[in-house]
């Protein structure tokens, strides 16, 4: 992924896919879209990069998406997927799933 993109996160594109899956799992089905995008943007920004703590978890993941590897951003509840400079989905991070990179 280029890095440049992460080092200006506003100008990551967001697919409607991690619009609509985050507008579901906060229940704001009355946040605009653009909005829906913004925050999305803000918790890359705002957030902290995570790995998975099971080299496993993350090679299923990998192979599950095409062998394209991803960058998950955490903050609060949310975990944001960021493959190739989009904002692909959001989840509800799981703990015990995840550790800080690089800690």
């Amino acid at each position: 992924m280029d890095n440049d993109m992460i080092k200006e996160p506003w100008n990551l594109r967001v697919c409607d896919h991690a619009v609509e899956r985050y507008r579901e799992r906060s229940g704001g089905d009355k946040v605009k879209p653009e909005t829906a995008a913004n925050i999305l943007r803000n918790i890359v920004i705002k957030g902290r990069e995570m790995v998975f703590k099971n080299k496993a978890d993350e090679l299923k993941q990998i192979l599950k998406h095409d062998c394209n590897k991803a960058r998950y951003f955490q903050d609060g509840l949310f975990m944001v997927v960021v493959e190739n400079g989009v904002i692909v989905t959001t989840h509800l991070a799981e703990a015990g799933k995840w550790k800080r990179k690089n800690a």
